[in-house]
């Protein structure tokens, strides 16, 4: 898409080169996309992306109307890699949620990714995340640091909200029984039952145990 700007100087090359206003506006896009390619490579190759980085070369590509794709020359692979990138600190955090709903939507598509893309790369994000997150729970309880357990039991639950607490992790009974004893009997004054038990059930879930 040509802005005001662009339109002047099509007009002003125009009018010095002899050429069409279509053949101008063609060749003003063509060179709009090879900077802006070259921009995707040297972000994407230079190894310090960052997530703001990405989320401002999205932004700016869907503001000039390209694809990034057909337009601007991203593999599919590369757009996964970009997607996964942007989210994983939101997810983390906390920040993005099971309500966040319309955030990632608006993200997945403008990147030009499926539903079903979207959700294989945020289902991968927080496997792999949460095995990690088990490693420090069975950690915490060995060396009898049962709060620090309970943290990331907490933060495994937030997780775990995604898929409806299947993670996939493989937890060992005695493991999965003595972690869900802390969990179960924390503090949780200012968490109303509803919820609390709704924590509850996908921390079993999670563990692999029954309701």
């Amino acid at each position: 898409a040509l802005d005001q700007q662009d339109m002047m100087f099509l007009a002003n090359i125009q009018g010095k080169l002899g050429i069409s206003a279509e053949k101008g506006e063609e060749m003003l896009l063509d060179t709009q996309k090879k900077i802006v390619s070259e921009e995707a490579s040297a972000l994407l190759d230079s190894g310090n992306a960052t997530p703001e980085g990405i989320k401002a070369f999205r932004e700016k590509c869907n503001s000039m109307g390209l694809d990034l794709e057909m337009d601007v020359g991203l593999s599919k692979t590369r757009l996964v890699s970009m997607f996964s990138m942007e989210i994983t600190p939101g997810i983390d955090s906390g920040e993005i949620t099971m309500e966040s709903a319309d955030m990632l939507a608006e993200i997945q598509e403008s990147l030009g990714l499926t539903e079903e893309e979207g959700e294989e790369v945020i289902a991968g994000l927080i496997q792999e995340r949460s095995k990690s997150i088990l490693s420090d729970v069975i950690g915490c309880m060995l060396r009898g640091m049962d709060l620090a357990a309970v943290d990331s039991m907490e933060r495994l639950g937030q997780y775990a909200a995604f898929v409806d607490g299947d993670l996939g992790l493989e937890v060992e009974e005695s493991n999965a029984n003595r972690a869900y004893n802390l969990f179960e009997s924390k503090d949780w004054s200012g968490v109303d039952e509803e919820e609390a038990e709704k924590q509850k059930s996908l921390i079993r879930t999670a563990f692999g145990m029954s309701d």
